[in-house]
């Protein structure tokens, strides 16, 4: 099965399993279109072939047994970036990378090599919908187990979940696996379909009690989640707007009684809509 990289590894920028701006080598090295053409001038800079476009691959079967949802796998690279396509905000570090790509070229030694935090970064980026909103909150869908130890080896303290624990997808017992890593559990449960002003009080009270901690909050697709801290920004009760709505509609634009929850009454007749599947 070809392996489908969640990243682009010049400018770490986040490619879907369906993303067509995905482009690979003969080795499977992968980069996003923008850097092959604008910075490595479709020359892979590990083994020095050139790159075609990675097939995509869907996440409902077309015949039986061969999409996403049958290999898990692949759907924990099933997320999408919240910078957008652009590489300009890297400019320093393509300079940077390219520079000394140009020396390894020069002695024969053409290697891509990740520091320590791009690679931690790379690991955390499987996790569904995984998301950085500021310097000490990062935000995601269900993470696994082994996700959840690589949250606190990169120095998460207190755990924020809004998914219900029975829900499909979530862990059998998180409560267990959290104490078992040290973590401090807040559990809010909040039903798809009906959030509710209380769960929304639980929320900002929870947030008011970790000002102090590293904090990872998740549901089961980051869809919860990212629908709450939007109306947290916009009732001005920490982060800006602009950015909290960018965040969300990376994921998801909400419809329905979501429409209702976050303020855009407007929205309520239109169905939720996903990023990658309907937009």
């Amino acid at each position: 099965m070809l392996e489908l990289r969640p990243n682009c590894e010049l400018c770490d920028c986040d490619l879907r399993p369906e993303d067509n701006r995905a482009r690979i080598c003969s080795y499977e090295c992968t980069f996003c279109v923008e850097c092959v053409d604008n910075v490595l001038s479709n020359v892979c800079p590990n083994c020095g072939g050139g790159f075609v476009p990675r097939p995509i691959r869907p996440l409902l079967a077309r015949r039986e047994g061969v999409s996403r949802l049958d290999h898990p796998q692949a759907l924990n690279a099933d997320i999408q970036s919240t910078r957008g396509p652009s590489c300009l905000h890297l400019q320093p570090f393509i300079k940077t990378w390219t520079r000394r790509n140009d020396k390894r070229r020069q002695t024969g030694a053409v290697l891509w090599c990740w520091d320590t935090k791009e690679r931690e970064m790379s690991v955390l980026s499987t996790v569904i919908n995984w998301r950085r909103r500021d310097s000490l909150t990062t935000l995601s869908g269900q993470p696994t187990e082994a996700q959840f130890a690589q949250f606190k080896a990169n120095g998460v303290t207190h755990v924020i979940n809004l998914g219900p624990h029975t829900n499909k997808g979530a862990l059998k017992d998180q409560t267990g696996c959290l104490a078992d890593l040290g973590l401090k559990y807040t559990y809010i449960p909040v039903d798809f379909e009906n959030p509710t002003q209380a769960k929304f009080n639980a929320f900002c009270a929870a947030l008011a009690q970790s000002e102090n901690d590293i904090i990872h909050v998740h549901c089961i697709y980051n869809a919860r989640v990212s629908a709450f801290y939007y109306r947290y920004a916009l009732e001005g009760l920490g982060g800006e707007v602009q950015p909290a709505f960018e965040l969300m509609d990376s994921i998801w634009r909400p419809g329905g009684v979501w429409a209702q929850f976050i303020g855009k009454p407007q929205d309520a007749d239109l169905p939720i809509r996903y990023a990658g599947y309907d937009y």
